[in-house]
C-alpha cells in the first residue's frame, strides 16, 4: 500500500472511530524574533490550579517507597508558572522565567525507557523537573542523558512540544523504549496534537498540503484534521489568520479558536461532543514572560506578568482556581496552597481518568503532602 492510500485511509478511519482521547493542540509561531506559544486544553471537565513554583526548592521525584525507582533530586534553578490538571507539579503546561515553555499532550502508542542506571522522574512531573532546571530547548533535549522519563502501571501516554526565548522549538517523543526528538530541520511544522506521533502527522500534512494539485484536506475534528488545519493557518499566517488588532497574541488565540472543538462543531466524532470541550486556551509571550488565558467557564482574558511574580524559596507554595471570575492581570490573586486543597485537586482529577483511580486511591494523601517536602537550599 502506497504511503497516499495509507494516509487517506487513516484520516477516514479516525473519522469514523476516532477514541476518546483528549484532542488537546500546541502550537509555536515565531515572528520578528519574538516567539509565543499557544495551546488548548480540551477535556471533558475544567477544573484546574495555576501555580507559582519557587526557585531555590530542593525536591526528590514522586516515588512509591515500597519500589526501587531511584528517584531524581534536583533543585529549581528558575522559577516556573504551571497550569495543573492535578495538584501540585504535576503540571499539564507552563512557563519559567527563562523563558522556557514545555506543553504535554496524549499519545497512547508511547513506551517509555526501560530501566536503568540513570535517576526518575515519574512521567507527569517531567515537565516540572524540565521547567525547573533548564533554560533552552537545547538543554532539555540533553537532559536525557541525565534522567529518565518513568510510567505509570496503567501506561499514561505523552509527548511533548517545548519553545524557548531564542525561538528554538522541539516535539519530544517516547517510542520503542527510546527518546524521539524532532528539533530544527526535522520539526517542519511547530504544532503538536494528541494521539498520532508526529512522524505521522508530518507525513499527513505533507500529502495534503504541500502533494500535487494541494489535495482538498478533511478537517474534521480528529487528532490529524487538527493538525492538517494548523500547518495549513501557520503557513498562510500574514493572510488567513490575523486577528483584529494583528498583534502576535491575538493571532495565536484566533488560530486556538479555529483549532478548537467549538470551530469543528459537530464534524467531531459523537463520543467527543459528549465527552470533551475546549476547557482552556493559553497563549505564552516568551519575549514579554506574559501568560495569557481564558477558560469555557471564564471568557475574559486573564494575564500573569512572570516579571512581576516573587519567586521566593521562602514563601509558601501558591495558587489559583484558574476558572476564578477574574480579569486582567492576576497576579496578586494566588493564595497559599493547603494539603486539603492540593488534595482536592488529585482527587478531583483522578475522577476524569476512571484508569487512575484504582492505582492513586491509597497514594493520595502522600501526593497532597508532597509540597510539604521541598527545602529551601
Amino acid at each position: 500500500m502506497g504511503i497516499k492510500h495509507f494516509i487517506i485511509m487513516t484520516v477516514f478511519f479516525f473519522l469514523a472511530v476516532a477514541p476518546a482521547a483528549s484532542p488537546c493542540s500546541a502550537i509555536n509561531i515565531v515572528e520578528n524574533d519574538r516567539s509565543v506559544v499557544g495551546a488548548n486544553l480540551d477535556w471533558p471537565t475544567g477544573n484546574g490550579l495555576i501555580f507559582i513554583n519557587k526557585r531555590g526548592a530542593g525536591k526528590t521525584a514522586v516515588a512509591d517507597p515500597n519500589k526501587i525507582l531511584n528517584p531524581a533530586k534536583w533543585k529549581a534553578r528558575y522559577g516556573n508558572i504551571t497550569f495543573n490538571l492535578f495538584g501540585c507539579d504535576w503540571p499539564w503546561g507552563g512557563m519559567n522565567e527563562a523563558g522556557l515553555v514545555g506543553c504535554t499532550l496524549q499519545l497512547p502508542q508511547t513506551q517509555y525507557p526501560n530501566s536503568d542506571d540513570r535517576p526518575s522522574i515519574f512521567m507527569k512531573q517531567w515537565l516540572q523537573y524540565q521547567l525547573d532546571s533548564h533554560r533552552s530547548v537545547k538543554d532539555v533535549i540533553q537532559s536525557d542523558q541525565l534522567v529518565r522519563i518513568r510510567p505509570v502501571s496503567d501506561g499514561w501516554g505523552i509527548h511533548f512540544l517545548f519553545a524557548d526565548r531564542s525561538g528554538d522549538c522541539a516535539v519530544i517523543e517516547y517510542l520503542d523504549h527510546n527518546c524521539v526528538v524532532y528539533h530544527q530541520a526535522s520539526l517542519p511544522v511547530r504544532a503538536l496534537v494528541n494521539h498520532e506521533p508526529y512522524s505521522m502527522l508530518i507525513k499527513a500534512a505533507g500529502f495534503f498540503n504541500n502533494g500535487p494539485g494541494k489535495k482538498e484536506c478533511p478537517y474534521g475534528n480528529i487528532p490529524i484534521g487538527r493538525f492538517l488545519k494548523a500547518s495549513h493557518l501557520l503557513a498562510h499566517q500574514n493572510t488567513e489568520w490575523s486577528g483584529p488588532d494583528g498583534s502576535i497574541v491575538e493571532n495565536t488565540f484566533q488560530i486556538l479558536e479555529k483549532i478548537s472543538l467549538r470551530s469543528f462543531g459537530n464534524t467531531a466524532p459523537a463520543h467527543w461532543q459528549r465527552q470533551s470541550k475546549t476547557q482552556w486556551c493559553i497563549v505564552y509571550d516568551i519575549a514579554n514572560k506574559i501568560i495569557y488565558f481564558h477558560t469555557n467557564t471564564n471568557r475574559n482574558i486573564r494575564h500573569i506578568n512572570l516579571k512581576q511574580v516573587n519567586f521566593e524559596c521562602t514563601r509558601p507554595v501558591l495558587y489559583a482556581d484558574i476558572n476564578a471570575n477574574l480579569y486582567g492581570n492576576v497576579n496578586h490573586d494566588f493564595t497559599v496552597l493547603t494539603s486539603q486543597t492540593n488534595r482536592v485537586a488529585f482527587e478531583r482529577a483522578f475522577k476524569s481518568h476512571s484508569l487512575s483511580i484504582q492505582i492513586f486511591n491509597k497514594k493520595l494523601e502522600r501526593l497532597s503532602q508532597y509540597p510539604n517536602t521541598f527545602v529551601c537550599e
